[in-house]
């Protein structure tokens, strides 16, 4: 798969849409690790956290490593990566799956805010997803569709789209 030259090469409603299952990994790796400091804290003094429990963490810390790496493929592809480079962020999310998961949030984050749609605590606004559908308006939403020249300014709000 070739690298996307322009925004419009991207999948942009998938990026918002996949942003949204990081954040909530992101949410769940810290909420994983305050469990684990939770049990270490709580062990009694001079004992270990008891067998079944390290190993029912272990099992949820795996599941949660797989989760991350098919939600940022999932991302990526959007992002319409090249192979590559989905191989190596999937290879380097072993070891360091929360910095992964902070950096991929922060590139697709960084491509939805340079055309304009805001991606907040909870990811991007159903609203915000809408006007990122092709054929729409990027400033207000407008349904292009039925225009004889997509070029034309908006009828709506006279934003003249972008070509790069």
């Amino acid at each position: 798969m070739a690298k996307a030259k322009s925004f419009e090469d991207m999948d942009l409603p998938g990026i918002a849409v996949h942003m949204k299952w990081v954040l909530a990994l992101i949410g769940a790796y810290v909420l994983l690790i305050a469990t684990n400091i939770a049990l270490v804290a709580l062990a009694p003094p001079g004992g270990a956290v008891a067998p079944a429990i390290g190993l029912a963490f272990w099992v949820l810390w795996l599941g949660f490593v797989l989760a991350s790496i098919v939600a940022g493929m999932f991302l990526m592809l959007a992002m319409r990566m090249g192979i590559g480079s989905i191989v190596l962020w999937s290879i380097l999310m072993l070891p360091f799956n929360f910095l992964v998961l902070i950096a991929m949030y922060s590139q697709a984050s960084t491509i939805l805010k340079v055309l304009g749609v805001k991606s907040g605590f909870f990811g991007v606004s159903r609203a915000d997803r809408e006007r990122l559908m092709p054929g729409r308006c990027r400033r207000c939403g407008y349904d292009r569709s039925g225009l004889a020249e997509m070029l034309a300014a908006c009828p709506e709000c006279a934003r003249v789209p972008i070509v790069w």
